[in-house]
């Protein structure tokens, strides 16, 4: 396989992927309403345009997620928000305590706020960092009795997810997930619908997944569904 493709969710085999639920905590930043929805998102890397599935420029906050070496962007309408994965219950209010500083000392809660508080969290060991929406984590996270969390939604929660689909991918590449998500040396595939697939590194999936039924369970654990070596690679189901 040519290593400039990208690899895309039809690519992957889901006929014999095994049912599996995310169970971690993660702390939701939310990003303010910017005027006319933010800037129009650039990737700083290559100064390329950072599209949506329908070929749009995205706008809003862009922001790395330093897990998946990938650029992402947090909607600028001021319905977006920045998860960040597997924070420890120790350090929610070190974040929170971080929030009102910097709102203290700008003013203000506003992009280059939020870019601030990521730059701290990455500073703390929580680079796996991806964009969504504050409707989605309404449906998706539960608070958790005693974790703190603000009057604006910034907190730490639980992630309990519904059942979803898993499978392995071997070897290094990019994949198309909401975002380009790149791995190397294997990776995990996750499918939560036909129209929502995204990349799992695997050292994380071993650590915030269990089967539906609620035991342990390790990428290597998983069925193949595209090995990238392979000389005859092909869309799968």
């Amino acid at each position: 396989m040519d290593r400039d493709h990208i690899i895309q969710p039809g690519e992957v085999d889901f006929s014999a992927a095994v049912m599996v639920r995310v169970v971690t905590t993660r702390f939701v930043v939310p990003v303010p309403a910017m005027p006319g929805g933010g800037d129009a998102a650039v990737d700083p890397d290559t100064g390329l345009a950072i599209l949506n599935k329908r070929g749009e420029q995205k706008r809003g906050l862009v922001f790395r997620n330093h897990t998946d070496k990938s650029w992402q962007v947090a909607e600028g309408d001021g319905s977006g928000v920045v998860v960040v994965n597997e924070v420890s219950p120790t350090d929610d209010s070190t974040i929170l305590n971080a929030r009102q500083e910097i709102i203290a000392r700008r003013g203000d809660w506003c992009p280059s706020a939020v870019a601030a508080l990521l730059g701290a969290i990455t500073d703390m060991g929580y680079g796996d960092q991806f964009n969504s929406s504050r409707m989605e984590m309404v449906e998706m996270l539960r608070t958790k009795a005693g974790r703190h969390y603000d009057a604006d939604g910034a907190g730490l929660y639980d992630r309990v997810g519904s059942p979803v689909e898993a499978v392995r991918i071997l070897g290094s590449g990019r994949f198309q997930g909401p975002t380009v998500h790149s791995f190397d040396g294997d990776a995990v595939i996750i499918r939560h619908s036909a129209n929502k697939v995204n990349l799992c590194q695997s050292d994380v999936f071993d650590r915030t997944y269990l089967t539906a039924g609620g035991l342990l369970i390790t990428a290597e654990d998983l069925p193949v569904g595209l090995d990238i070596h392979a000389s005859s690679a092909r869309p799968m189901r």
